[in-house]
């Protein structure tokens, strides 16, 4: 975590507030003792839960999602700022995942090399939590809590506040001068991860198909298995793209199936 504090604290953009939320055992003194930084320590597990924690000591009109494995680059900040000054009704930014080592991008849409609007049919290719930064109005039921890595769900709550804030009419826009260093672990392949991350997706579907445009998300729900299937079909039995579209194929179903409102 250390060395994406730093990155924070290193930003050429200086008018912004740092606020940790720490779910580990152990309480970190020196963030605790800083004048810049808002620290809590809590027991309660859940991404989610923390981030909704976070939001209640937060005073500025963006909220930025950090990811404490991550390191930002020194303009992250003064790009998105110029951004929202120049753009009318910016619900969310979401900038570029890269690799510091190999230069790969967490996300291959996100070799787009120029500001665009999100619309429904982008929704999952560029917005990831790491390089996100939304603005306050959008949280003020905060992150359901169902979804997120230790929660019922494991994944999908950020793509849950991308779909709220395109129902609130709220424009989305990836911009790739914001710019994130992540390890990207492609050659490590964990199969638990892919189930509970899929899992996630696939109650996500669920829910805005019961809530609304059931021909847009059971559309959505039918591409996104398509797209596991033509893993499956398209590698040999054993090779690990085979298992991992295996994998993703039945945490899609499982979550669509398992999802009722008011989870």
């Amino acid at each position: 975590m250390r060395r994406c504090v730093n990155s924070l604290l290193e930003q050429s953009y200086d008018k912004y507030e740092i606020v940790i939320i720490d779910q580990s055992d152990n309480i970190n003194y020196d963030y605790q003792n800083s004048e810049c930084i808002k620290y809590y320590h809590v027991s309660e597990k859940g991404l989610s839960r923390s981030r909704n924690l976070g939001l209640q000591f937060c005073e500025g009109d963006f909220i930025a999602l950090i990811d404490d494995d991550a390191v930002y680059d020194h303009n992250y900040l003064k790009e998105a700022n110029e951004t929202i000054e120049n753009t009318n009704d910016v619900g969310i930014l979401a900038g570029r995942i890269k690799d510091p080592i190999t230069g790969e991008y967490l996300l291959p849409h996100m070799i787009e090399a120029n500001t665009i609007n999100i619309k429904w049919n982008s929704i999952f290719d560029y917005c990831m939590s790491a390089a996100m930064i939304i603005h306050k109005s959008i949280l003020s039921d905060g992150f359901d809590m169902d979804f997120g890595i230790g929660a019922q769900y494991g994944a999908g709550e950020e793509t849950d506040i991308v779909i709220k804030t395109l129902i609130e009419k709220k424009r989305v826009i990836y911009n790739p001068a914001l710019i994130v260093y992540h390890k990207s672990n492609t050659d490590i392949i964990d199969y638990t991860r892919t189930y509970n991350y899929s899992v996630g997706f696939g109650a996500l579907y669920k829910k805005y198909y019961l809530k609304n445009r059931k021909i847009l998300w059971g559309w959505l729900y039918i591409k996104s298995l398509i797209k596991s299937m033509g893993g499956i079909l398209l590698y040999s039995i054993g090779n690990k793209k085979y298992k991992r579209s295996l994998y993703s194929l039945k945490g899609k179903i499982d979550g669509f199936k398992k999802y009722t409102l008011g989870d």
